[in-house]
């Protein structure tokens, strides 16, 4: 059982959709939290997003999220 305290947390979670990812993102929700879940795995983020509906926010390597990501080589020149 995870200890929230009296409050319960957020999670993002990478490859929630599959396997561990998808065991520790069951877990988080049954006990509260409020978790975001990215997979590449489409079937899998569509069998996420059908058991669990809008309790959980997913996000693929498909969805509008993957354009919001820059290389650290353009956020941070000085990084190569």
């Amino acid at each position: 059982m995870l200890n929230t305290g009296s409050c319960a947390g957020a999670a993002i979670i990478t490859g929630g959709a599959s396997e561990i990812g998808l065991a520790t993102t069951t877990r988080f929700l049954a006990v509260g939290w409020r978790v975001a879940a990215f997979d590449r795995d489409q079937v899998a983020i569509a069998t996420l997003h059908k058991t669990f509906g809008e309790q959980v926010r997913i996000a693929s390597s498909t969805s509008p999220t993957k354009r919001l990501w820059k290389p650290p080589s353009k956020t941070w020149p000085h990084i190569r």
